[in-house]
């Protein structure tokens, strides 16, 4: 990549990551540019910010000579590998790359990074948390919500990296090369952007692809795709299972975690083995036992003690947004996993609860289908409760499973859960649907949830 100072760059989409690579190049010297296929009064607070640097700007549309006629372009991941710019840029050997990229080249430094479908950035917060008990200075970011360009300084008197990154910074980060990779799960998701799950699957594998017998690769050894993928990987495998003690991991020496009652047994690398006393903790569901055994072990190759990573754990409390409880009200819980956007964390969450469920689910389709959801509904929903552009799909699909109702607004919905739910029950908001058809966020989506629970 080479020193910025002068070099022509153009950051392409203006969000948060794009902006953060804006502030690091125009910082470093570089001749910036930033364009947006959003209108310009949508970025008028981020302008004001850069008003000390001559960044130029094109909103809106923005003519395919701005991709060809610069040296670097630095893609938000949210921009389709197709697009129109982005593909003159590569075709006259314009590199196109993403902040992350941009940041690790900046700051080389040994790099845990976690992906998957679902849990990643519970994983990759807990890595922090336990590294950070354990005294271990990591700075922690990516798809997580900090962009790591504004991470740099931070990083620079940091051990590790720890990264969350998603399918869609892996098409633009080429070069990243784990000391500890994470691999969760790898389930149907965005396939409004990919041509078909495969094309999906080899988003995902890039993290492994530069992976050599000196790193680990920690990966969910009940997950199909994630075991095809790391049967062909160079690095050290590094094993989870989260539903009880397989017989291979007790009877020989080998690497990897297993959970049996909430006690855990894990190997790791270094031939050193933990134990750690899971039994009670305020993350629930199978999902949350994979989360925990890939960043214990992830924590435990970096350094960590046994007794910092089980302490950790079990006071760990989760993000929001993703499987919380919000109030109980006449016997009945409320749960917010407004995070759950695809299938597989929805049926994440629902084999979680012993109870029954009425769900409350929907939102923007992704074109992954329904079916993966048919069968836990059937056995644990009580009522699903339908909203947004999605509804109508969900209803034709989960009709024959489970009873189903159709809600216009967030308010609508809850109180028509809330009827059918019984003493004993969960109420749960995780919608397998994206939530740009009715707010701006997955974030957003959960706070109007929370908000009229509450309001009960």
């Amino acid at each position: 990549m080479g020193e910025l100072r002068h070099t022509k760059v153009l950051i392409a989409g203006f969000g948060a990551s794009g902006r953060a690579a804006a502030r690091y190049c125009a910082r470093s010297g570089a001749r910036v540019r930033v364009c947006d296929d959003a209108p310009t009064e949508t970025f008028a607070e981020a302008v004001r910010e850069f008003a000390d640097w001559p960044v130029q700007y094109r909103f809106g549309a923005t003519p395919v000579e701005w991709f060809t006629e610069t040296d670097l372009v630095v893609a938000s991941p949210g921009i389709p590998p197709a697009h129109t710019g982005l593909k003159a840029a590569r075709d006259v050997g314009v590199p196109v790359i993403s902040e992350m990229e941009l940041a690790l080249h900046e700051a080389p430094r040994p790099v845990i990074a976690v992906t998957g479908t679902n849990g990643k950035s519970t994983t990759t917060s807990l890595i922090g948390a336990i590294c950070g008990a354990a005294g271990i200075p990591v700075a922690v970011g990516g798809n997580l919500g900090t962009p790591m360009c504004d991470l740099l300084t931070e990083a620079a008197s940091a051990r590790y990296w720890v990264i969350e990154v998603s399918s869609f910074q892996l098409e633009i980060t080429p070069s990243i090369h784990p000391a500890i990779a994470v691999l969760l799960n790898v389930t149907p998701d965005h396939l409004d952007r990919y041509p078909n799950f495969q094309g999906y699957v080899e988003a995902k594998a890039r993290l492994l692809a530069h992976l050599t017998p000196a790193d680990a690769l920690i990966w969910n050894a009940e997950d199909p795709v994630a075991a095809c993928l790391a049967s062909s990987c160079a690095a050290v495998p590094v094993p989870f299972w989260s539903t009880g003690t397989p017989k291979e991991i007790c009877d020989r020496e080998g690497y990897g975690a297993c959970w049996n009652d909430g006690r855990v047994r894990a190997v790791i690398p270094s031939h050193m083995v933990h134990e750690w006393d899971w039994r009670r903790t305020a993350l629930i569901g199978t999902h949350n036992r994979e989360n925990m055994l890939a960043a214990g072990l992830a924590a435990a190759i970096a350094g960590a003690p046994a007794t910092i990573i089980a302490g950790s754990a079990r006071e760990f409390s989760g993000l929001p947004h993703r499987c919380r409880l919000v109030r109980e009200w006449r016997g009945v819980r409320f749960f917010d996993d407004s995070k759950g956007t695809n299938v597989g964390a929805v049926v994440k969450s629902l084999q979680g609860f012993a109870e029954q469920v009425v769900l409350i689910a929907g939102g923007l389709d992704k074109g992954t289908g329904y079916s993966a959801l048919l069968p836990v509904a059937r056995e644990k929903v009580r009522c699903a409760v339908l909203l947004g552009q999605a509804r109508e799909q969900m209803k034709a699909a989960m009709a024959d499973v489970t009873e189903t109702a159709l809600a216009a607004t967030m308010s609508e919905a809850v109180r028509m859960a809330a009827a059918h739910a019984r003493p004993g029950d969960v109420v749960l908001l995780s919608p397998a649907c994206a939530s740009f058809d009715m707010y701006r966020n997955y974030a957003e989506r959960g706070d109007d949830f929370i908000r009229c629970v509450m309001e009960l």
